[in-house]
């Protein structure tokens, strides 16, 4: 009895060795490692990070704090205020046009001098826990900006 399992495992292994080899080989996909430096904008590096970064540090540092005691069911309306407040979207110079996308709140934003007829679809992370269009501002203005 004990050589038949033996064997039957040697041969489920020896099966999963080559299905494993074989998906490996048909799913690995061509390099795309080119695409983890893109060209095109840089960013000039710095010896190290600024006051501005420091600042935003502290102040999510201090986001345990604001939670502390605050109910669980009133912590995602806390964190969406809170990360809306974060970075103040005055003089960016972009126009924002709030819209409902479904039941989800969005923004046009346009650039000045930009074609309003040309669309770029920026849909940020947050896990649908913490940002909004306000709190994105200062990125989809830049991107309106970038690209026309």
């Amino acid at each position: 009895m004990s050589d038949i399992f033996l064997t039957l495992l040697l041969v489920f292994v020896a099966l999963a060795s080559v299905l494993w080899a074989v998906a490996r080989w048909v799913l690995r996909g061509p390099d795309l490692s080119a695409f983890d430096a893109p060209a095109g904008e840089r960013f000039a590096a710095r010896a190290g990070a600024g006051s501005e970064h420091a600042a935003v540090v502290a102040s999510l540092q201090r986001v345990p704090a604001l939670l502390k005691n605050v109910p669980r069911r009133e912590h995602v309306a806390l964190l969406r205020r809170y990360m809306d407040e974060l970075f103040p979207s005055e003089g960016l110079g972009a126009a924002f046009a709030p819209v409902d996308a479904g039941g989800v709140p969005a923004e046009w934003v346009q650039a000045p001098g930009a074609d309003p007829a040309r669309r770029l679809l920026y849909i940020h992370g947050g896990a649908f826990m913490m940002g909004s269009p306000r709190s994105h501002r200062r990125i989809t203005a830049r991107l309106a900006e970038l690209t026309g």
